[in-house]
């Protein structure tokens, strides 16, 4: 049965280099493969949530990686880890399905469809890692396929605009983490997650505890903010609403299953209730001034900022020098 998590995240990352070559093949549609490698990847899900429903122990993989620094390729499937694997399985197919013989997804041949599979392989990494290097690495990876997506189906300006920012704000909360699981990694001398189920969590005693719960939750809610980020840009066709679904719920799956994951290792104190209410309420407000300004802030905002950084330079250009 472990075998399958490796399935799982191998299964759409195969699928997205099959359909990635097939390019614009006149006989064979890359949409509808992409289509079949989603379907039976979720297949493969639900045949692991239905072990475990039926009482089969957690899923586990281990093998090492990087013995010289303590990093391992380790998968863990447990209830948690099952729920957002499903969660992100169900939105790599409809997303997909909703592109499926629109007139984006056929100008842009197999590159919208073998980026979602990418990105859905690189989210199944994530959630279902047991090596916190391992979930960084899928964390970055999988805002950057996600946002290239985005990118690639937009219709407007607006929209690529958005996927530049969002890629950038969730590329911010992977420095977050990564500096944050550094901390961890000093603190339970090692990274594997299994080191922080140990009863005594010693993170909460950690001299740099605050700093530590700090940067976790700022990498959370720059993939929670993500979703308001792009519910404000309008799809200007099915491929670009599919590739919006996808990065919307994958992003509010990531930065939920990263705060349920550690809560159990930094929770429990006042200073984490206290940070998750302010954690919250900021990513309300920010939430709700993306919406409410509309997708034109962004083309505002950037035009406005290449405009100070011109006259910057103008200002400081030697006089006589060519423009």
């Amino acid at each position: 049965m472990s075998g399958l998590l490796l399935a799982i995240v191998g299964l759409p990352l195969a699928g997205a280099l099959l359909v990635a070559s097939l390019g614009r093949q006149r006989f064979v549609d890359p949409a509808r493969v992409a289509a079949i490698v989603a379907a039976a990847h979720l297949g493969l899900v639900l045949l692991v949530a239905g072990a475990l429903g039926s009482g089969h122990s957690p899923l586990a993989l281990d093998w090492p990686w990087v013995p010289a620094l303590g990093v391992r390729f380790a998968l863990h499937c447990d209830g948690l880890a099952c729920v957002c694997a499903l969660l992100v399985a169900v939105a790599g197919l409809l997303a997909i399905l909703r592109a499926d013989g629109s007139p984006a997804a056929a100008a842009s041949g197999a590159s919208g469809p073998a980026l979602t599979l990418a990105a859905v392989a690189l989210l199944q990494g994530l959630v279902l890692a047991a090596d916190l290097v391992q979930l960084v690495m899928c964390w970055e990876a999988s805002a950057l396929a996600t946002s290239l997506l985005v990118g690639a189906t937009a219709g407007n300006a607006a929209g690529r605009l958005a996927a530049r920012v969002g890629a950038a704000v969730a590329g911010g909360g992977g420095l977050a983490l990564l500096v944050a699981v550094l901390l961890i990694g000093d603190a339970a001398g090692g990274y594997l997650l299994s080191h922080l189920a140990r009863p005594g969590s010693v993170l909460r005693v950690y001299p740099l505890y605050p700093l530590l719960l700090a940067l976790v939750l700022a990498a959370a809610c720059s993939r929670l903010v993500l979703w308001p980020l792009q519910a404000g840009v309008p799809a200007r066709s099915p491929a670009a609403a599919g590739a919006g679904l996808l990065h919307a719920a994958t992003a509010m799956v990531a930065g939920l299953y990263l705060l349920l994951r550690l809560e159990n290792a930094l929770g429990g104190t006042a200073v984490w209730r206290r940070g998750l209410a302010f954690a919250a309420f900021a990513t309300f407000v920010a939430s709700g001034a993306a919406v409410l300004a509309g997708p034109e802030w962004l083309l505002v905002a950037w035009r406005r900022l290449l405009g100070l950084l011109q006259r910057r330079g103008a200002d400081r250009r030697p006089a006589g020098a060519p423009p």
